[in-house]
């Protein structure tokens, strides 16, 4: 069944911090600038929750998978990457 993408932005919004977000988003693409000190540097504007929301829902649409499934697919293939298993469990604690 495929994943319902209205469904999913809204779950992200009600249930993710910006916080948890931009965690998120430093994982999976760790040379993208993502943080508010690298778009401070960058001369950007930190980036809002909403804009948050819409770069992971790109990884989403791209992937068909949430981002917890993302996650745990790279954590089985390769168990050593951030996010420890401790740290990865925030995640799914929603």
């Amino acid at each position: 069944m495929p994943l319902d993408l209205a469904a999913e932005r809204h779950r992200l919004l009600t249930t993710w911090t910006r916080h948890d977000m931009i965690d998120w988003l430093c994982w999976n693409d760790p040379n993208g600038i993502w943080t508010d000190e690298d778009m401070r540097r960058e001369d950007m504007d930190p980036m809002s929750e909403e804009e948050a929301v819409d770069q992971i829902m790109a990884f989403v649409e791209e992937t068909g998978e949430t981002p917890e499934e993302m996650m745990g697919v790279s954590l089985k293939l390769n168990p050593q990457r951030y996010p420890k298993p401790e740290e990865f469990d925030r995640f799914l604690k929603r």
